[in-house]
């Protein structure tokens, strides 16, 4: 568990909150672990989050959408251990974070910028997660994409116009919050 910036400025309701980055390996598919976590990893550490205060969790799901589609297997156990998180947690706040993998590659990046049936793609497992957790009171935010790579002003554009794309469809479902996270830089690319 690593400490978490909200990378967003909250109602004063919420303001001041305490909280963490609940990392979990149910929901990171793509990577290795040299050792798994205990089978209690989950209810022990949000247990103690109780205990210690934390209003607020950030949890993470891998996936790298300029990559491909997951499979539905993948989804499916994404969708499970989410739910399973956000019910655990409750009465801990939770935002949804997709977060994509190391791959800053500015060709893959560039081609997800460029072809709109891999949004489409990404589009519908986030809408999938709305339908399936938007009814749980302590979600409050879902985070499109965290930290999308860019490598020219061009991309600029065109990741807002996918984070419009994105939310279009997303507020249709949920009046929670919908985080358009800061880009990282592919390559020693500085906006002019």
């Amino acid at each position: 568990v690593q400490p978490a910036s909200i990378p967003f400025p909250l109602p004063n309701e919420l303001s001041g909150l305490h909280g963490v980055n609940m990392a979990v390996p149910e929901l990171q598919a793509d990577r290795q672990f040299a050792t798994a976590p205990p089978a209690s990893y989950v209810v022990n550490s949000l247990s103690s989050m109780k205990e210690l205060g934390i209003q607020i969790i950030r949890l993470p799901f891998y996936w790298n959408p300029s990559e491909g589609d997951l499979p539905r297997a993948v989804k499916n156990q994404y969708l499970d251990a989410m739910e399973q998180i956000v019910q655990m947690a409750y009465p801990i706040y939770v935002i949804i974070d997709n977060h994509k993998n190391a791959n800053k590659d500015p060709v893959v990046w560039n081609r997800f910028w460029t072809t709109t049936s891999m949004w489409q793609t990404h589009q519908h497992f986030w809408l999938e997660i709305i339908e399936r957790l938007d009814a749980y009171p302590n979600v409050i935010a879902y985070e499109i994409l965290n930290e999308p790579p860019v490598a020219s002003d061009l991309d600029y554009d065109r990741m807002g116009d996918y984070n419009t794309f994105m939310a279009t469809e997303m507020r249709k479902l949920t009046n929670k919050y919908i985080i358009f996270n800061r880009e990282a830089a592919a390559t020693n690319y500085t906006r002019r």
